[in-house]
């Protein structure tokens, strides 16, 4: 049984960067967008075979199962209350927690540090890959060669710069992927090295406002917390305050767009305004504003307080969601299901914080350091992007084989 597991995990993390855009270029059965839910269910299965067999569970196994089994509660209780359809309710909630509950359902398990870095290994190499097939694109694009469609595309330019989209993949996507492995690798390696730097130009030429500022963030709480004192540290620490110069002047030329009406997200946050101000609790219920859900089941909410059709085609209906996720929970599940979500990412930190001070292995505590800084890098990413990012997968599935982990 635990060679199949490992079977479906080595799976997920190659699939899952590529899931979408390998769905869409090869017009896969539907099925396949629901690929992570069904890996999900079978780790269930597994999980549920394993705590009948041994009657234990971890701690850190407990805290996250009852503050999962709590925001299911209150998610459903805000379905029931608004008199929603059941299965909207769940799959709403679901499509909360799809990610997150891999990690209690791996992490229930036990596994060798070395199969923690050869899952590491094969993750963050599928990253480097897209991103070396990034720098092919734009070499090819500005030398006016011809490159196999299958390799991607640019989808625009921003700021004069090229976004390249390897194998289809978003450059926000690979931008965000690329932040989460700059921050574990140099956890666990303090050197700008080969690798480090394909992974900061995927980073770079996402050309992506909230990337860089997850970036900045990242890379801030990381020198703060590791001890560092070397070269790298400073060479860093320069690297963050360029970006940080940067910054103001990127948000100064978005603000416009963050606050006016005329723009997609100045118009969601005004009509998410108006949808929570008529329901302030429990919230519309989970699956009906906002996300993929509420899209693929036709949510009477966005009728029902006009949200435009302009904004719904051009947002909702293309890529399924409000191009950023505060808004949806407010509406959908209040300032309790904010509370409690909010809580789900700082226990991660909380826990990962916990292992990085007691585990005594030197690698497992400085692969615990990347995944500590991970949640709060999602928290703000998250003011620029829906929930639905694959990243989060693959985050779960090492977080779940580190808490599974044990020292040979």
């Amino acid at each position: 049984m635990k060679k199949l597991l490992k079977l479906f995990i080595l799976f997920m993390l190659i699939f899952f960067p590529f899931q979408i855009s390998l769905v869409k270029s090869f017009q896969l059965p539907f099925i396949f967008r629901w690929i992570d839910e069904i890996f999900f269910l079978i780790c269930l299965f597994f999980m549920a075979i394993m705590a009948t067999y041994t009657g234990r569970i971890k701690n850190e196994i407990f805290i996250l199962s009852l503050m999962f089994s709590l925001f299911v509660i209150y998610g459903m209780f805000s379905g029931i209350y608004n008199g929603n359809n059941f299965l909207i309710t769940v799959a709403g909630i679901f499509d909360y927690l799809k990610y997150f509950i891999f990690i209690p359902a791996i992490g229930f398990f036990s596994f060798t540090e070395n199969e923690l870095k050869n899952f590491y290994r094969i993750s963050i190499g599928l990253v480097i890959f897209t991103c070396l097939t990034s720098i092919i694109i734009i070499m090819c694009s500005w030398l006016g060669i011809a490159w196999p469609k299958f390799l991607g595309q640019i989808i625009a330019h921003r700021f004069g710069l090229p976004r390249p989209a390897p194998f289809y993949i978003h450059p926000n996507t690979l931008g965000l992927y690329s932040v989460i492995f700059f921050i574990i690798d140099f956890s666990l390696n303090p050197r700008l090295d080969s690798k480090k730097s394909l992974l900061l130009f995927g980073i770079f030429f996402s050309v992506s406002r909230m990337v860089y500022l997850s970036f900045i963030i990242g890379i801030y709480l990381l020198l703060v917390k590791s001890e560092i004192r070397n070269k790298a540290y400073y060479l860093m620490f320069m690297s963050f305050l360029g970006l940080a110069i940067l910054m103001p002047v990127i948000i100064k030329m978005s603000w416009a767009e963050i606050v006016a009406e005329r723009f997609y997200r100045g118009y969601v946050i005004k009509k998410s305004w108006e949808i929570w101000s008529d329901n302030p609790f429990p919230g519309v219920g989970p699956g009906m504003y906002g996300g993929v859900v509420s899209v693929e089941f036709k949510s009477p909410i966005y009728d029902k307080y006009h949200f435009s059709e302009y904004w719904y085609n051009f947002g909702l209906k293309t890529f399924h969601s409000l191009d950023q996720f505060w808004p949806q929970i407010m509406v959908e599940l209040s300032l309790p299901g904010l509370a409690m979500f909010l809580m789900i990412l700082f226990l991660l930190s909380g826990i990962a914080m916990k292992k990085y001070k007691l585990v005594q292995s030197d690698y497992a505590k400085k692969f615990s350091l990347g995944l500590m800084i991970i949640p709060i890098i999602i928290f703000f990413y998250l003011f620029g992007s829906g929930l639905n990012l694959s990243c989060l997968g693959t985050y779960a599935i090492l977080y779940g084989v580190l808490l599974g982990a044990k020292k040979e």
